[in-house]
């Protein structure tokens, strides 16, 4: 039996396929042929999974569902006007990522899964510091929730009760980044280890900042995502 396809086996197949680095793919960058590539991955994630365009939206680097929508639509419309060097773009990558899956399920090697940047969040705050890890992509994930969150926050600054809460988010992030700055560069173990500490508090300061946010993002997205 075949795995399920995952949004991150859809995301490094893309990577693959184009020869992208995957920190470019994930990144805001409006290169034309990174562009290409990130709504043509979007166009297969919806094709190949249930995941809603928010999910998608956020396993991207932290996008706004509507931009993904409109990276969808553009891409269905090039297949229907005729365009053979997108249909071979889906093709390829589609082939890729079922390729990747199928290679990984004969040897026995674990799939890419899907990261929930929240419960990565909570793994964190709950673990003991002796204890904690964390993957590049599980980072990467959780500063793509933060991003994602922030840009929104920023863009709806006109509206008075949303300044504190981006304030308060604003200064957690500065204390997290900074933090992880200090736990990386430290110049004795005793300073990295208390910098680790803050790092953490930070954290989970971050996720209470943001967690109201998020519930109400979803409430506010899931009928568009029907």
């Amino acid at each position: 039996m075949r795995s399920p396809v995952t949004l991150q086996g859809v995301f490094e197949a893309t990577c693959v396929f184009f020869k992208i680095p995957e920190h470019e793919l994930a990144s805001r960058t409006r290169e034309p042929h990174v562009v290409e590539a990130r709504q043509i991955a979007w166009f297969v994630c919806r094709q190949l999974t249930t995941k809603s365009l928010t999910v998608i939206a956020r396993a991207f680097g932290g996008w706004d569902h509507t931009t993904v929508l409109h990276g969808i639509q553009k891409v269905k419309r090039a297949i229907d006007d005729g365009r053979n060097d997108v249909s071979a773009f889906v093709d390829g990558v589609t082939t890729t990522v079922l390729a990747l899956a199928l290679a990984r399920d004969r040897h026995k090697l674990p799939q890419p899964e899907d990261i929930d940047a929240l419960k990565v969040a909570l793994r964190v705050i709950e673990q003991p510091l002796s204890e904690m890890a964390v993957s590049v992509n599980e980072i990467r994930a959780m500063a793509s929730e933060i991003a994602s969150a922030i840009e929104s926050i920023r863009e709806r600054l006109q509206d008075p009760p949303i300044e504190p809460a981006f304030k308060v988010v604003q200064k957690h992030l500065d204390e997290f980044l900074s933090a992880d700055l200090a736990a990386t560069d430290g110049e004795t173990r005793d300073e990295r280890f208390t910098a680790a500490a803050r790092r953490k508090d930070a954290l989970a300061a971050l996720h209470d900042a943001y967690r109201t946010y998020r519930t109400n993002e979803e409430k506010t997205h899931e009928h568009a995502d029907a």
